[in-house]
């Protein structure tokens, strides 16, 4: 069990033993379901499996997302109405374990002590003691990665002698990942196809929106793209009514969160 310092359980690790073909054999059955519910029902006894008693899941949507702009949460360890006043209170903004996540590409078990230091967010010293509490055989960190910046996060207590996640087989480990990274996108799919469909920019819009992004103003875009800057000017307000944005901070952020503007036009 993690403690201020960061330190990390003891114990056995023979909890986590499932096969590869084990494992496939899950992300096959949560790739065939259709609603949220239904998800969950799946992945609970997938992550039991593995030897976790409990889970904690945290959707962290795309900053910008059209309509898709609210943290959602699960967990087998709280109520739904703890759960929903701790959505609404904000209280994931000072969860030091959604913040180490933020930090991790693997699976994780300990958390750095800056992120817990009550001089500094006593609300994120609450939340690990408690979470610490609730999980006395240990736990394990999960991030998860999905489409468009939408990001997760796992915290999943270990069961009765399954307690040292440090010491566990990393391929065991990494199939945990896995099994958790093929829920986290099912969930994604399940919301996407729940929103409005993504707004269509033309392709000049997507270079002047690019171009934007990049900070750049009316008049630079306009020889950049060799138009007039009452050109760029028109193609803006189009791109505002598309993305239902009045700035181009927000219409950057708007495309952004919708996945229509990337790497090589940012």
């Amino acid at each position: 069990m993690a403690d201020s310092s960061g330190r990390t359980s003891t114990g056995n690790p023979r909890g986590v033993t499932l096969s590869e073909a084990a494992a496939r054999s899950l992300e096959a059955e949560i790739a065939t379901v259709t609603s949220a519910e239904d998800l969950r029902r799946v992945a609970e006894p997938a992550i039991a499996a593995f030897g976790m008693r409990s889970a904690n899941y945290h959707y962290l949507p795309p900053l910008g997302g059209h309509r898709d702009d609210k943290v959602r949460a699960y967990s087998s360890t709280h109520s739904v109405e703890a759960l929903t006043a701790y959505l609404k209170r904000g209280l994931f903004r000072s969860n030091p374990f959604v913040a180490q996540s933020l930090q991790e590409t693997r699976p994780f078990t300990r958390i750095d002590p800056e992120l817990v230091d009550p001089a500094k967010d006593r609300r994120a010293r609450a939340i690990y003691d408690e979470m610490l509490a609730t999980h006395p055989f240990g736990w394990v960190g999960i991030p998860v990665f999905g489409p468009g910046g939408r990001d997760g996060t796992y915290l999943l207590g270990c069961g009765e002698g399954n307690e040292n996640m440090r010491a566990c087989d990393a391929v065991a480990l990494a199939r945990l990942q896995s099994v958790c990274q093929a829920i986290h996108l099912k969930f994604c799919a399940l919301v996407v196809s729940s929103l409005d469909p993504t707004p269509k920019l033309t392709p000049r819009e997507l270079d002047v929106l690019g171009w934007v992004a990049r900070g750049k103003s009316n008049s630079d875009i306009a020889g950049i793209l060799h138009i007039s800057p009452h050109g760029v000017d028109a193609h803006l307000r189009r791109i505002y009514s598309k993305l239902g944005v009045f700035d181009r901070l927000s219409a950057t952020l708007r495309g952004l969160g919708s996945g229509i503007l990337f790497s090589k036009r940012v």
